[in-house]
């Protein structure tokens, strides 16, 4: 997932999932959905914002078989 910050911690724009196209089943469209509202839920993010360049755009990655 591809997001960018403000400076407040709040997300600027929508989280792109990457490599939307790749998904070989719905379960694993589900997955990265739900991945996309819990990075939009969250907000707005504690960030240092002394530290705002390292973290103004951030890609996150996430596999669901990770989880167990």
């Amino acid at each position: 997932i591809e997001m960018q910050f403000n400076q407040d911690g709040t997300l600027n724009g929508y989280p792109k999932i990457v490599n939307e196209g790749s998904f070989k089943n719905d379960y694993e469209r589900a997955a990265a959905e739900s991945a996309r509202r819990a990075v939009l839920q969250c907000q707005p993010y504690k960030l240092p914002v002394a530290k705002y360049e390292r973290w103004r755009e951030v890609t996150m990655k996430f596999n669901p078989k990770d989880m167990f």
